[in-house]
């Protein structure tokens, strides 16, 4: 095996371990019933689209990227929170959804290795992380939101 195929496995694994393995208790979504998301939230889907919107100018908002997966059950936890505070707080609080299994390479770039992932920028620079799910006013708090 090349070695980035057996890093990939590996995370892959370390990932599964972290959001349950796919055992089924978390499979519902409460995105479905939250309705369109804000101009705020935005699904990254190729590197460049990333790294433009990273280099974005933003004064005074809060950038964060969640690296996340359709199966990972805490990763379904956060999503709504983080939808729900980008719609209170409009022009504050940019996410950048980063699903990995679509965007291996974002991921392998930010070396995910357990998800869901909070990467908090500040001026285009990487300021901080948070891993797993903390619960919503623990995410806001970090995030600096009120």
């Amino acid at each position: 095996m090349q070695p980035i195929t057996t890093f990939l496995l590996f995370a892959l694994v370390l990932v599964l371990v972290s959001c349950g393995g796919g055992d089924g208790t978390a499979t519902a979504t409460s995105t479905a019933t939250a309705g369109p998301a804000p101009a705020e939230v935005i699904d990254i889907t190729t590197p460049a689209q990333f790294d433009a919107e990273i280099a974005k100018a933003r004064p005074g908002a809060v950038v964060v990227v969640d690296f996340h997966a359709e199966w990972c059950g805490p990763c379904k936890k956060i999503a709504p929170d983080l939808v729900a505070l980008a719609t209170a707080h409009p022009g504050k609080l940019y996410v950048l959804k980063v699903d990995i299994d679509q965007q291996p390479q974002l991921a392998e770039r930010f070396q995910v290795e357990s998800i869901p992932l909070l990467v908090k920028f500040k001026d285009g620079k990487e300021s901080e992380r948070q891993i797993g799910y903390p619960g919503k006013a623990a995410v806001a708090k970090w995030l600096g939101i009120p």
